[in-house]
């Protein structure tokens, strides 16, 4: 089954599930819950795409793993580290199987969605507003200025909102970009809004789990949202 895929600067396109078969799996994310689950993976032309699923509803997912194998031993086709390859894909209504050389994974979702990991930017530039032209169609959400380890939960990021127009909401997918200029893209978990110490000012609260924990420094980043 085919989705909608937008691809920057380009007309809408649909893309397949079939069309990340032997892909290069870079990395398998399930939430303890089981209410989000993605993975990343590299494509044989070069592309990095993330494969999502979640219920709509926000329920868990029903998750089965055959088998698993997580070893980093493989290298793709650009001398990079991964978890081997994907090699099938099945897609039956909300089932989604999974198979590869990281074993098979199948789960019962209600959305299931393909999207692009837009390319890291240069290491040079250090003020990640600057990166707004490498962003098409989306606009700055926040800038990260706490970042909050929540027990058996994960990091959540916290920020005040810029500008008007909509607000981030739960399952909600989004770009981090590192004050480095690295791209890292993410699913809002949970959102909270909350207002600082005696003041009127509004924070939006994004758990992110441990989607970023291997990100490093994140305060000063910005959150990009689609427009």
């Amino acid at each position: 089954m085919p989705v909608l895929f937008h691809e920057a600067n380009q007309p809408p396109i649909m893309i397949s599930f079939h069309n990340l078969e032997d892909s290069d799996v870079l990395t398998i994310y399930l939430e303890q819950d089981h209410r989000l689950f993605f993975m990343e993976v590299l494509t044989p032309t070069g592309k990095k795409f993330k494969l999502q699923a979640s219920n709509e509803d926000g329920s868990p997912m029903e998750v089965a793993i055959g088998g698993l194998r997580v070893v980093s031993n493989f290298n793709s086709r650009d001398n990079i580290r991964s978890l081997g390859e994907l090699e099938s894909i099945g897609r039956d209504e909300d089932r989604l199987v999974l198979e590869g050389d990281f074993g098979d994974i199948s789960l019962n979702a209600t959305k299931i969605d393909i999207e692009q990991v837009l390319p890291f930017l240069p290491e040079n530039e250090h003020d990640s507003s600057e990166h707004s032209h490498n962003l098409p169609n989306m606009r700055k959400l926040l800038t990260v200025h706490e970042c909050i380890e929540e027990r058996g939960r994960g990091q959540m990021l916290v920020g005040l909102a810029e500008g008007e127009g909509p607000v981030i909401h739960k399952q909600q997918n989004f770009t981090l970009v590192t004050k480095g200029g690295a791209l890292h893209s993410a699913t809002a978990i949970r959102v909270e809004y909350f207002n600082m110490y005696r003041s009127d000012v509004l924070q939006i609260g994004i758990l992110v789990g441990e989607q970023l924990a291997n990100v490093g420094w994140l305060i000063d980043s910005d959150i990009w949202i689609a427009s």
